[in-house]
């Protein structure tokens, strides 16, 4: 009922900037870090994506399929952020 592909799940995954374990209950995570390994995600990706809000926006995002289009929308979103951050956080 809710399969999805490995492919899918691998784009997701980089969307997200979570490992692929990171969807599967109980499975151990491997940490291989390298001199190009971005920084680890920040701890409330899953309580974000736990929310009606977050599933939403992400299965939204995942299906525009113009690069150009999804980097115009973090970057909407980041300036969104910055504008309303609150009082003693960096704008």
């Amino acid at each position: 009922m809710n399969r999805i592909g490995a492919s899918r799940l691998h784009q997701l995954a980089g969307v997200l900037g979570v490992p692929i374990a990171f969807f599967y209950d109980g499975a151990p995570v491997e940490v291989a870090p390298t001199g190009l390994a971005e920084p680890d995600p920040t701890p409330y990706v899953a309580d974000f994506m736990s929310t009606t809000e977050g599933l939403q926006l992400m299965k939204a995002f995942v299906r525009i399929k113009d690069g150009k289009v999804r980097r115009r929308l973090v970057d909407l979103a980041q300036a969104l952020a910055d504008d309303v951050a609150p009082a003693g956080e960096p704008a």
